[in-house]
Parts: structure tokens; C-alpha cells; sequence
């Protein structure tokens, strides 16, 4: 430890520096965990938020189920006892357009399914990578003893942060 909060400290001043460092450590750990506990809790929420959804995309699939499995079983009625079946040809047209309307909701849910899954895979891999990146930063912080520091910006917002893009784009063209 040569350099603590970017003044280059003497043999003298080592042991405080190492007290120093050591509770540098300590916070950064602290905030490490802290994200990580965030984005945990971030995930429990979306899967929390992703099983209501499905729950009430899986009862309209099971209305949806039903509703084919009534109309198959008016037709299997119909074959078997043909002499109703004369009074109920009236019905077939609406029965018909029935179908297709159950077969079309049907595959709408199924289709709906496996988007919410693909959005929640999404969604946790955002979660998990951005909760990476801060941790890879706080570690950053933390090695270089606070001597560098990650800050998120934004520069239509931030004065500084516009400041040092233009820095470094006009050195690195």
C-alpha cells in the first residue's frame, strides 16, 4: 500500500493507511453484498410478477381447453346417435366457428407463455449482468484503494460526464 485517497503516504503513515484500507474493505464488501441482495430481490419480484401473469394466462387456457373438449364431444355425440344429430346440423356452423375461435385463443396463450418466459430470462440476465458490472466496479474501487472511482452518469444529465466523453474521444481519434 503506496497510495491511499491519491497522496502517496510514508513509511510512518503506513499502519494508519492499512487501518484505512481495511475499512475501505469493509464498506466495499458491504456494498457488494448490498447489490447482491438488490438484485436478488429484484428477481424474486419479476418471478413473482411472472407467475400471476402466467396463472391468469393458464386459465384462460383451460377455458380454451374446455371449450375444444365440450365441442369435440358434441361431434362424438353426434356420431354416435344419428338421429339427433339431423336436429343439431343447425349448430354446426356456430359450432364450427366456435372451434376455430377456441383453437385460435388457444394458441394466442400457448404464444403468450413462452414470450413472458423469454422476457423473464431476459429480464434476469439484464439483472444479473448489470449486477456484475457494479460489483466488478466497486472491486475496481476497492483495489485501487478509492483511488478511482465508478460512477454512473449519464451526460445529458451530468456537466462532467459529457466533459470526459468529449476528453477521451478527442485523444483516442
Amino acid at each position: 500500500l503506496r497510495t491511499l485517497d491519491r497522496m502517496r503516504i510514508s513509511d510512518e503513515e503506513h499502519s494508519g493507511a492499512q487501518a484505512a484500507f481495511a475499512r475501505k474493505r469493509l464498506y466495499y464488501n458491504m456494498r457488494i453484498k448490498m447489490s447482491k441482495r438488490n438484485a436478488t430481490d429484484a428477481i424474486r419480484y419479476c418471478k413473482g410478477l411472472h407467475e400471476e401473469h402466467s396463472a391468469s394466462i393458464r386459465n384462460e387456457l383451460e377455458v380454451a381447453a374446455r371449450s375444444l373438449r365440450r365441442i369435440g364431444g358434441r361431434a362424438r355425440a353426434r356420431e354416435q346417435n344419428p338421429q339427433k344429430a339431423l336436429i343439431l346440423e343447425a349448430d354446426e356452423g356456430t359450432e364450427s366457428s366456435d372451434q376455430r375461435s377456441a383453437e385460435r385463443r388457444l394458441r394466442e396463450a400457448q404464444a403468450e407463455l413462452a414470450d413472458a418466459a423469454t422476457a423473464l430470462d431476459a429480464l434476469k440476465r439484464g439483472i444479473r449482468g448489470d449486477e456484475d458490472a457494479w460489483i466488478r466496479s466497486l472491486r475496481l474501487e476497492l483495489q485501487s484503494g478509492g483511488n478511482v472511482r465508478m460512477e454512473p452518469s449519464v451526460p445529458s444529465r451530468d456537466l462532467w460526464a459529457k466533459q470526459v466523453r468529449e476528453l477521451v474521444s478527442s485523444r483516442f481519434r
